[in-house]
């Protein structure tokens, strides 16, 4: 397998990662609120890790396609 489809593919992966636990903490009705988001500093730590899982997925899908 080529350089680049790895890359492709492991952005994808950090991409679909980043979408699933994006649903997982928004609320629902007749759920309990997410346990990663019970505080202020568990919400803030969560939504950078959150937002550093999309930037890395978008940056190796960048560079195997380009």
């Amino acid at each position: 397998m080529s350089t680049s489809a790895i890359l492709i593919i492991s952005g994808l992966v950090c991409l679909g990662l980043c979408g699933l636990m994006f649903y997982k903490v928004l609320p629902q009705e007749g759920k309990p609120e997410s346990a990663w988001t019970g505080t202020d500093a568990r919400g803030t730590a969560f939504a950078m890790m959150l937002l550093l899982l999309m930037i890395t997925g978008l940056s190796l899908v960048a560079k195997g396609v380009f």
